[in-house]
């Protein structure tokens, strides 16, 4: 029996400390690269609400299936073959939910901070004198996510005294000095199926630190 759409081999990998498979998937004709951990017995591995571990990050999936020079041995266990089934089951599912979570627009407008709502909701309130064009222009600019420097800055204002008209004007100025500009949230992903997550090819990977515990090297 063999997986689906991809093959695959293995190796030990002297700088990786996690155990675990590398999967290379491809969806509608984009690339999305999974690691997901596994124990010394292939299972994969779950956080303590019972929910599998994937790590999405590119580079650090790259980084594990590298096998640094091109004489790396070979080596696929029968268990690390056999727990690459259910390992691909994880890694496809959480393709797969990210894909579709990024379908619907409400999940791709900025996780806007406290200051910057609250500011938003002092312009809304007390904003009108700014006109609807201008108060709608600045709304829009404060729902984005600024680098930290900038939020403590309004977090300072919205605390201080001062009318709130005054702190309008303020948070008007800011917002122009700072250059903040509205977030343009990218436009939605298709929906897919299931089937439309196709496995490239896969990588069982051991730590070689593990098998450095297992067959210390010995003074001569």
């Amino acid at each position: 029996m063999r997986l689906p759409y991809g093959s695959g081999s293995g190796f030990i990998h002297p700088g990786v400390r996690q155990s675990g498979y590398v999967f290379c998937i491809r969806v509608r004709g984009l690339c999305r690269f999974r690691f997901v951990p596994a124990n010394r017995a292939w299972n994969t591995l779950t956080d303590d609400k019972g929910r599998a571990l994937v790590v999405d990050d590119t580079l650090t999936a790259l980084a594990a299936v590298d096998p640094g020079n091109e004489h790396r041995e070979r080596i696929l266990e029968e268990t690390a073959y056999e727990g690459a089934f259910d390992a691909w089951a994880v890694a496809r599912r959480h393709v797969y939910d990210e894909w579709m979570g990024l379908t619907d627009p409400l999940n791709l407008q900025p996780d806007v901070p406290k200051a910057m709502r609250d500011a938003s909701e002092l312009v809304f309130k007390y904003g009108a004198f700014l006109g609807r064009e201008s108060q709608t222009d600045l709304l829009a600019r404060l729902n984005t996510s600024p680098p930290e420097r900038i939020k403590r800055v309004i977090q300072r204002l919205l605390r201080g005294d001062g009318a709130n008209r005054a702190k309008v004007e303020e948070i008007r100025h800011l917002v122009l000095d700072f250059g903040l500009e509205p977030t343009q949230p990218p436009d939605p992903l298709p929906p897919i199926g299931k089937d439309d997550v196709r496995l490239v090819a896969w990588m069982a990977v051991q730590s070689g630190f593990l098998r450095q515990k297992l067959d210390p090297v010995q003074d001569v």
